[in-house]
């Protein structure tokens, strides 16, 4: 599809926390957690000249792509606040390995061949909130951020070695809105962003939502845990190749961090 470059690194989340350390604020968190990831659904790759009336056949992700192993990540969290103003940033990446055999054509592989697969997929996010609502128990704060995906993935038949590979990175503007709720010693965050795009030969919706559970045993150290839900729809065509994707990226993470 594109030249293959470097595999992703974790270089979104990290521009994402030094923009929320570099600014000078009342108060600010760092987040880091171990997190297992799961990738399922279905994505499709049309060959590069395909014939008039050519659909893309959806695999699916686990059985025809052997990827249905949940995979450990870090995920690497920040968040200033500003008083009513919040910047907030995170990433984590899912790594996955597998075999399987496809269901229908991939790219120029034809269907009913035994694959081997390999997928990186880094996603970044950083978003700026505005305190709407903010009393002692809840706070409601709306704004912008932007999702910034990653994919390295390779599909290799593994008779004829003949591979096809995505190798792309997305950024996605979002509306996206933050709650944070006080439960006695608990507090409960939830942060949601969604898009719904139609540009050019590109379409689909996203979401991004995660809800997070923290408690601070002592002062400026915290311990929280959460779960992660990223849900892909898209189709349309890129380096000359259609495609489809209908995935969700989930997972549950456990950590701790600093606030200061």
């Amino acid at each position: 599809m594109a030249n293959r470059i470097h595999r992703p690194l974790y270089a979104t989340g990290v521009l994402a926390i030094l923009m929320c350390v570099g600014c000078s604020g009342p108060s600010a968190r760092l987040h880091a957690a171990y997190m297992q990831t799961e990738l399922d659904g279905q994505i499709g790759l049309g060959p590069t000249v395909a014939p008039a009336g050519f659909s893309v056949d959806p695999i699916d992700i686990q059985s025809g792509l052997g990827l249905d192993d949940s995979e450990p990540s870090l995920l690497l969290r920040a968040e200033l606040d500003a008083g009513p103003v919040r910047i907030t940033g995170s990433a984590f990446q899912y790594s996955g390995e597998g075999s399987g055999t496809l269901s229908g054509d991939y790219g120029g592989i034809p269907a009913m061949t035994q694959v081997d697969t390999e997928i990186d997929m880094l996603v970044g996010k950083a978003a700026v909130t505005f305190d709407l609502l903010d009393f002692d128990v809840i706070r409601i704060s709306p704004g912008i951020g932007v999702d910034i995906f990653t994919i390295d993935s390779t599909v290799t038949d593994r008779t004829t070695l003949q591979t096809e590979t995505i190798d792309e990175v997305i950024p996605l503007p979002m509306l996206f809105l933050q709650a944070e709720a006080d439960v006695g010693p608990v507090g409960l965050i939830v942060d949601a962003g969604g898009i719904d795009v139609n540009y050019d030969q590109f379409s689909g919706t996203f979401f991004d939502v995660e809800a997070m559970a923290i408690l601070e045993p002592v002062e400026h150290f915290e311990l929280f845990a959460g779960y992660r839900w990223v849900d892909v729809d898209a189709d349309g065509a890129v380096d000359d190749q259609d495609f489809l994707a209908d995935f969700q990226l989930t997972g549950w993470f456990l950590g701790g961090g600093v606030t200061f």
